[in-house]
């Protein structure tokens, strides 16, 4: 996705337009391409902007797009799947972003935290709980799929492959007893 080279201009260009609610999607894309290219990037009114030559804007605009759509498309999937939260989302594109410019944490570096998960404390009486959820950590699932977006995989492959995932885990935990 990143091979060849990137021009720099001293002019910003408009490669991408993210809505308010992409935020997170946003800085993916911003940073993969400040970090693959060198070239300086910033947003304005919900433009992303690249000091690129015209030719060089044409390949970003089109990496940005599958960067985008493919982080979305991932997304939306990840968040039908049942036992994930809203808290998940960050976490979730952590990894994407991190698997796709290939800075994964090493075996036994510490994952991310998910926000607003607090320790359970050990209940009186046993508390039944819903064995549809999904008990693999976020960044852990993100983190592969990432690395194929990089690679320009079909969407259709990356998202097959994250259903394959979370229909594993969910069997698994179906599977384990109370």
């Amino acid at each position: 996705m990143f091979s060849g080279t990137f021009k720099r201009s001293t002019t910003a260009r408009r490669v991408y337009a993210f809505d308010r609610n992409d935020y997170s999607v946003a800085n993916s894309v911003k940073w993969a391409i400040e970090a693959a290219t060198k070239i300086q990037c910033v947003f304005r009114d919900g433009d992303l902007m690249a000091e690129a030559t015209p030719a060089t804007v044409k390949r970003l605009t089109d990496i940005a797009g599958h960067i985008a759509c493919s982080f979305r498309a991932l997304l939306d999937k990840f968040g039908e799947v049942d036992g994930v939260s809203a808290n998940d989302r960050a976490v979730f594109v952590m990894g994407l972003y991190d698997g796709m410019m290939n800075e994964t944490r090493n075996t036994g570096q510490r994952l991310p935290s998910r926000l607003g998960v607090k320790k359970r404390r050990k209940a009186k009486t046993r508390v039944t709980t819903d064995s549809s959820c999904l008990h693999i950590h976020p960044y852990t699932v993100a983190s592969s799929l990432g690395k194929q977006i990089r690679f320009s995989a079909p969407l259709e492959q990356i998202t097959a492959e994250l259903e394959a995932v979370t229909r594993k885990h969910l069997a698994q935990k179906a599977d384990q007893p109370d």
